[in-house]
């Protein structure tokens, strides 16, 4: 469900080359049949990779929350993405 909406969101339009795996996901409370989940994510971290200069890490903090406003799942992880430099657009 989260990566659905995730990919719906923004990902699938994006220079995203990967990601290096999970720091935290907890799932708060079930998710049932005809919940209607809302989310939100923010960036808490940017940095250039040392070895690949072209890519960029970025850290996410995401969560979930059904139609009641309860959050039901949260998540932080990193990704790859590629930097303007290396798509060839300018800021």
């Amino acid at each position: 469900m989260f990566m659905r909406m995730l990919c719906d969101a923004f990902l699938l339009d994006s220079t995203c080359q990967g990601a290096p795996g999970v720091d935290h996901v907890k799932w708060k409370k079930p998710v049932l049949a005809g919940d209607q989940l809302t989310g939100t994510l923010v960036v808490v971290a940017k940095r250039l990779s040392k070895s690949k200069p072209q890519l960029g890490f970025v850290t996410m903090r995401s969560e979930l929350f059904n139609q009641r406003g309860e959050s039901v799942f949260e998540l932080e992880n990193s990704a790859m993405f590629l930097t303007r430099d290396a798509t060839g657009n300018q800021a």
